[in-house]
């Protein structure tokens, strides 16, 4: 069968037409730059996903030829894999994916495990780290209890006011994080998701990732 960097054309094609039916030429360079990353013997994610699976890339590619729901999982693993440099965040969604690929009940955990972990780096699991620890001052004007508000949580954890509204806002729209309403401040908590989504990057956080949740 025809190879295109490593995958079968027919997965290839289905793969650019789940993201962009009808992709014209230009989409479909780009998307071929993507693919290249399933021929890199280096790759974190795909690394992540045969160790999951047990498969060689070989076979997964052959999983994924019998299985086009596994489609979109793929495409968004390698397009992560292209985009973001974070190897907790790559090593955890080719997990997901692996595990997909050898137990379909596990198709629904992963795409949401995809969604919530595209496009996050080391500050966004920082802030989900600050978020599971004591408050460290009381909001002004609340009475004396201890709670993180969006400008005690960017404060401690040193990111310049602007970037850590954007990593605080990035968290709250992928449901990992959540302002409830409150009469005293407005707090600032992990979701249930949130944490499920940390313990999985916690899996694969490296020695040098900064710390557990909780130290």
């Amino acid at each position: 069968m025809q190879q295109r960097d490593g995958l079968s054309v027919d997965i290839a094609s289905s793969l650019t037409d789940t993201v962009v039916p009808g992709a014209g030429p230009v989409m479909k360079r780009l998307f071929r730059q993507v693919f290249a990353e399933w021929g890199r013997n280096g790759s974190v994610a795909l690394s992540a996903a045969e160790a999951a699976s047990g498969l060689t890339r070989e076979e997964l590619a052959e999983s994924l030829r019998e299985r086009p729901r596994l489609h979109p999982l793929l495409t968004r693993l390698l397009f992560a894999a292209g985009m973001n440099g974070h190897d907790a965040v790559l090593r955890a969604m080719g997990t997901a994916v692996g595990n997909a690929v050898v137990d379909p009940l596990r198709v629904d955990e992963c795409e949401l495990i995809l969604a919530a972990l595209a496009d996050l780096n080391a500050a966004h699991t920082q802030l989900l780290h600050l978020m599971t620890t004591q408050a460290t001052v009381s909001p002004e004007g609340s009475e004396g209890g201890l709670f993180w508000t969006t400008e005690t949580l960017v404060t401690e954890a040193d990111f310049p006011d602007q970037v850590g509204s954007l990593v605080l806002a990035a968290l709250i729209s992928r449901g990992l994080a959540e302002i409830p309403a409150m009469v005293l401040g407005a707090p600032v908590r992990i979701t249930a998701l949130g944490s499920v989504v940390l313990d999985v990057l916690d899996e694969w956080e490296g020695a040098d990732s900064g710390g557990r949740r909780g130290s």
